[in-house]
């Protein structure tokens, strides 16, 4: 059975190593509706027909590529070809990076320095309002860095002088372009529905 191993702790087997007949009913009748929808998402993803992520406008944003219900986010590719982890009760982009500068005052040509994947949209602000993106077609090179924008935990973008930093193979990372990613500039996305 798929569920057997999801027994809360002070449920106890009888005497006999047996689970309680009610117990296992409602395991079994969790289990067909886990292969109906395995069945449904199957027969969508056949068709081509993943569900669809819309914002509070009805606008599609992109297809629904996966989620975790125990962190609450889901992930989203948009039309754009670009992904990234949103959270689903206020549509904020969860996906956070540092971002390292090859030049004072985080000017310059910007890079990640965590090996993000092209064709991926990150924040740089706990709240949401920082958005860069790793451009589809990049390319991972060495770098210098001279100074860095770390992961804020407020609305305010610091940035802070750092000794000479060698950053190898790592891939640049440009501030967002709604055109170019189809993730708005706010960092997030109001009211997202999935259809």
């Amino acid at each position: 059975m798929l569920l057997s191993f999801l027994l809360p702790p002070a449920v106890q087997a009888d005497e006999d190593g047996e689970v309680p007949a009610e117990l296992r009913r409602q395991i079994e009748e969790l289990n067909g509706r886990i292969t109906a929808l395995e069945e449904r998402l199957d027969r969508l993803a056949s068709r081509g027909g993943a569900p669809v992520a819309l914002d509070g406008n009805g606008q599609v944003i992109g297809r629904l590529v996966d989620t975790t219900y125990a962190q609450r986010t889901i992930s989203i590719l948009t039309s754009q070809g670009y992904a990234s982890l949103v959270a689903s009760k206020t549509g904020r982009v969860t996906n956070s990076t540092a971002i390292w500068f090859d030049g004072p005052a985080c000017q310059g040509n910007a890079y990640t320095r965590d090996d993000e994947t092209p064709g991926t949209v990150w924040n740089n602000l706990d709240s949401g309002s920082s958005l860069w993106y790793v451009p589809r077609n990049a390319q991972y090179a060495d770098a210098v860095a001279l100074s860095r924008r770390p992961i804020g935990d407020a609305a305010i973008e610091s940035c802070e002088s750092i000794p000479l930093t060698v950053l190898l193979s790592v891939p640049t990372i440009l501030p967002n372009n709604p055109a170019v990613t189809g993730f708005p500039d706010a960092g997030f996305i109001p009211r997202i529905t999935i259809r």
